[in-house]
């Protein structure tokens, strides 16, 4: 009786090759996979701008949100300082636009460093921009617009400012403390639909309709600024003759105020 023998079978040469082409390809796809995750990672970390999301919460106005991000950010990417910077300024001026007081949220001076470190000015130039793209009827326009303008009073050739400048003035705008010089450069940068007129009589009244016998509004005080939107019919009043405007004074009431009191700026 033949006994088996209990040694293994010699492996072919083609079921070798076979098991090497099997390892082989295994270990390509996991070397694939480790290049891929790689590639993944410096695409993350250098290819994408990791202030997208602070931008996309900004637009969204998700204001305290974009507030504890972009001061994470503002450590962990010092190579984007600038641009994260500028989103302060931005985040700051929401904050008091929206009148949100949470003393949790983490707060930063992002207007005084952008001043010192922006040489160029041109994250401060966008800074204004995307302040009023994100909140157009700002009512602190004109304040945040003047400190622009002494800045950078060559930024008034720009057509996206002269834009943003026309949106703002035609907003519910606040006129109070801003120079004569500041008013000027405004009024060269828009087009006639917007004047400046400065009340040159005592108690001018301001009212629903152009007529003296229309609903009283309110009375307006001398030397105080109106924003004229509209021109209505000329009139003579006792001895004053002018035209009837549709403003908007510092308060932020609407109507109609008798040009006879009224100095154009």
């Amino acid at each position: 009786m033949k006994i088996p023998s209990l040694s293994p079978e010699p492996i072919s040469n083609q079921k070798r090759k076979k098991i090497y082409q099997n390892k082989l390809f295994v270990w390509s796809f996991l070397g694939f996979l480790f290049t891929s995750l790689i590639v993944w990672l410096i695409i993350a970390r250098f290819a994408r701008n990791p202030f997208d999301k602070v931008d996309s919460l900004l637009i969204e106005k998700k204001i305290s949100q974009a507030a504890e991000l972009n001061f994470k950010l503002m450590k962990k990417f010092p190579e984007h300082r600038l641009a994260l910077l500028m989103n302060g300024t931005v985040i700051n001026y929401g904050l008091r636009e929206l009148n949100i007081t949470d003393t949790r949220l983490p707060y930063y001076e992002y207007e005084n460093y952008l001043a010192k470190e922006d040489k160029t000015g041109v994250f401060t130039r966008q800074s204004f921009l995307k302040k009023f793209s994100i909140f157009p009827d700002s009512a602190h326009f004109l304040d945040e617009f003047c400190r622009f303008n002494l800045s950078y009073p060559q930024s008034l050739k720009n057509p996206e400012v002269s834009v943003i400048i026309q949106r703002g003035l035609h907003s519910k705008t606040l006129w109070n403390k801003v120079s004569d010089e500041c008013i000027k450069d405004l009024l060269h940068t828009e087009d006639s639909a917007g004047m400046v007129a400065k009340v040159v009589g005592d108690n001018l009244s301001i009212r629903e309709k152009p007529s003296s016998k229309s609903k009283l509004l309110g009375r307006l005080k001398r030397n105080e600024l109106l924003l004229i939107k509209n021109k209505g019919a000329e009139e003579t009043i006792g001895n004053k003759k002018g035209n009837w405007y549709f403003v908007l004074n510092e308060n932020q009431i609407y109507g109609w105020v008798f040009g006879g009191y009224l100095e154009k700026q």
